[in-house]
């Protein structure tokens, strides 16, 4: 079967027939292992040159699906795993080309990027076409030139995880998924809805190119509750209405509970010397009420921000604010440090913001465990608990320092007005 290419584009054309010349040219003349042609499949078929390329080739890998359009005397071998395909096409070197059969364009979350990090670069030549996501724009009527693309193929990570740092960055949402099995269209309708993220559209093309092709744009709510066919491009669009505020906030901001809260002051304070990152990982030990946490989550979408705290009562307050302030970058680990820090992953910066007996032992777990320069930074109320902080041989190797910092505030009295002073609160910062 001869199929057109998608794209009608005689200079393209011209440009992979010059290409697939050139490299038959330099095997040729270096006399080694033939060339492996990595073609893309678009709705319509190869094109003219990749069916070329695959008439010759000596050995031909790809899906099942791809079987029809393979000559009857060359066996289709599987491209799953990838393991064993890399090792075949180790193994099989020789002077015949080879021919790996993907879908669309091979460099676009696709078996191409494996490719080249496991071959050699001279071996290998991509003849693309059009991807799963340009395809389903055009069906959608979405122009795909401002669009973020993200796979969700074979990620153990959370939906909202990967999705979060991209939908806080853009003003308007306009963001294509490849989805798979487990990440379906329901179930990231789903976890949008679960994390408060309204106001986005969710629209879904279904089998592409296939007998069962439709396209269709659903509220979360509708996709949450309806199954889509396996073979699916979501693209997500909207504006979704965010929570404002900085950091700093007034401590009636959050849900807490006895006054147990930074309070604005020294928060603003704390996320100064935590030199917040754009990416990376930020433990807050002993998290209270979160406040800290969220507000580094606010600064910073890319980052990981993990919460441990073992009060029952303030996890709740955590959960509540976390919602409210929408910093979806947060994950709430519930058990007392320094246990829980055993499987957690490495951290680029520590907040304590208690740690009571087991001070001095959260202290050696983070010694151990802190990624690059730090910092560390902790606060304090007692004199014994600064003391343990700026101890030289608990943070060996740490440069220390102390600041005090003390806050009044403006409060009524008879008919006139005091500063009224609150307890001085040592910041600690340890650096490496």
């Amino acid at each position: 079967m001869k199929a057109k290419f998608p794209i009608s584009n005689f200079q393209f054309q011209r440009f992979a027939n010059a290409y697939i010349r050139s490299n038959r040219q330099t095997v040729k003349e270096n006399k080694q292992e033939g060339t492996i042609y990595v073609l893309g499949v678009g709705p319509e078929g190869l094109s003219p040159a990749g069916e070329k390329c695959l008439h010759r080739a000596s050995m031909v890998f790809g899906a099942e699906r791809f079987s029809f359009m393979v000559p009857e005397d060359k066996p289709l071998r599987p491209v799953m795993p990838v393991e064993k395909l890399i090792e075949d096409l180790k193994d099989g070197s020789g002077p015949g080309d080879v021919v790996v059969i993907a879908s669309g364009d091979p460099l676009f979350f696709g078996i191409g990027r494996v490719l080249m990090r496991e071959l050699s670069f001279e071996r290998l030549c991509f003849i693309p076409s059009v991807t799963s996501v340009q395809l389903a724009c055009s069906k959608l009527k979405i122009p795909w030139d401002d669009l973020i693309s993200l796979s969700f193929h074979g990620r153990n990570s959370g939906i909202i995880e990967e999705l979060y740092p991209h939908l806080k960055s853009q003003d308007r949402t306009k963001i294509a998924l490849l989805t798979d099995p487990v990440n379906t269209p329901r179930k990231i309708a789903q976890a949008l809805l679960d994390a408060g993220l309204e106001g986005l559209t969710i629209h879904v093309a279904e089998d592409l190119g296939g007998s069962s092709q439709k396209t269709g744009s659903y509220s979360l709510e509708q996709a949450s509750s309806r199954d889509f066919h396996p073979l699916n491009v979501v693209v997500l669009t909207g504006k979704i209405k965010w929570a404002t505020g900085g950091f700093g906030r007034r401590e009636d901001a959050y849900q807490h509970r006895g006054g147990l809260i930074t309070k604005a002051e020294v928060r603003s304070v704390v996320l100064g010397a935590l030199e917040i990152p754009s990416k990376g990982v930020m433990w807050d030990i002993g998290a209270g009420s979160g406040s800290v946490s969220i507000e580094a989550a606010g600064l910073a979408p890319g980052l990981r921000i993990i919460a441990v705290e073992k009060n029952k009562e303030r996890i709740e307050d955590i959960k509540a604010n976390i919602r409210r302030h929408q910093t979806l970058n947060i994950d709430l680990i519930e058990g007392s440090a320094p246990e829980v820090l055993e499987g957690l992953p490495e951290p680029d910066r520590v907040f304590i913001g208690g740690g009571g007996i087991a001070l001095s032992s959260i202290l050696k777990k983070i010694v151990c465990r802190l990624k690059g320069r730090g910092p560390v930074v902790a606060t304090a109320i007692t004199l014994e608990s600064l003391m343990l902080l700026s101890d030289k041989p608990a943070l060996d190797g740490f440069r220390i320092e102390v600041s005090q910092v003390q806050v009044s505030r403006l409060r009524p009295l008879g008919q006139g007005r005091i500063l009224s002073a609150h307890n001085p609160v040592f910041v600690i910062k340890a650096w490496r």
